[in-house]
């Protein structure tokens, strides 16, 4: 179970959260349900748990690093209201987690850092598309 989570987190989450940059519109209003429907999937699997395995961190809480730290700050960019503490209360929960852990925060890149970065590739794949 352990691997398929993991996959299912890179291989379809972060795919569709791929897209959901890539596209304008009605589109990326079609894709933005894709990956909350995917995320609403992951969500049940943490049925309670502080984390995927139990009380400890693990391999599917580290792949979805990408859910609980890339995935907010794009929807800064974005501008969007798609994942928020209302719709996802046990990833947020979740995540509140994952903060709590020193080699995880000390393993992350700063905020800012991090804003400033995936804008600057946001900013770069739509002036390609021109």
């Amino acid at each position: 179970m352990t691997r398929f989570w993991a996959s299912f987190i890179d291989d379809k989450i972060l795919a569709t959260a791929v897209k959901v940059l890539l596209c304008e519109g009605e589109e990326r209003e079609v894709v933005i349900l894709e990956v909350c429907e995917q995320w609403k999937m992951l969500e049940q699997q943490l049925n309670g748990k502080n984390f995927f395995g139990g009380d400890k961190i693990g391999f599917v809480d580290i792949v979805g690093n990408i859910v609980a730290f890339w995935i907010p700050i794009t929807q800064e960019i974005l501008g969007g209201d798609f994942f928020t503490p209302e719709k996802f209360p046990g990833l947020f929960e979740w995540i509140g987690k994952l903060q709590e852990i020193d080699i995880v925060n000390e393993c992350r890149p700063p905020s800012e850092k991090h804003l400033a970065y995936v804008r600057g590739r946001y900013e770069s794949i739509k002036n390609a598309r021109k």
